[in-house]
């Protein structure tokens, strides 16, 4: 008959114990210098944090301008003029001429009046921000006189 003996080390929960004491330690340790260098600490926070607030930025402005350079090469538009003396033949074999041009979708003829009413519609949401950010400028400065007069500096 032929048994075998298995040994055991009890070392093994010990080890654990102590390696649970020092990481124990070295926790309590960086609490107690993270508060002992508070200044250095802040100001590695804040490094690394402004360092993550500019790659950020700078990642959004690149993926913006891609954004904007791959919808310009979809669709651009361009506004030519015709010479008022032109023919109403001569105006189709120019659209004709300019249509069989490569990369041209579409073409579109609007006389003086339509394209003035054309650029006044577009020209309205410009002229109502212009409007909004000059009485926003003027609520501000008659706020910031009233604060002036309330709670003078000198």
């Amino acid at each position: 008959m032929l048994i075998f003996t298995i040994t055991v080390y009890s070392y093994g929960c010990e080890y654990m114990k102590r390696i649970w004491r020092c990481f124990l330690f070295e926790c309590k340790m960086a609490f107690k210098n993270f508060f002992r260098y508070f200044g250095l600490s802040l100001s590695a926070m804040m490094s690394v944090t402004v360092t993550l607030v500019l790659i950020s930025i700078f990642l959004i402005i690149t993926a913006n301008l891609g954004n904007v350079t791959y919808h310009m090469e979809d669709e651009i538009i361009i506004r030519a003029t015709i010479d008022q003396v032109l023919e109403k033949t001569q105006i189709d074999t120019l659209k004709n001429k300019i249509k069989l041009l490569e990369n041209v979708k579409d073409i579109q003829y609007f006389t003086g009046a339509e394209e003035l009413a054309e650029y006044k519609k577009s020209m309205l949401p410009y002229l109502i921000g212009a409007f909004l950010v000059f009485a926003i400028s003027t609520i501000v400065s008659v706020i910031m006189q009233f604060t002036n007069e309330l709670f003078p500096t000198t």
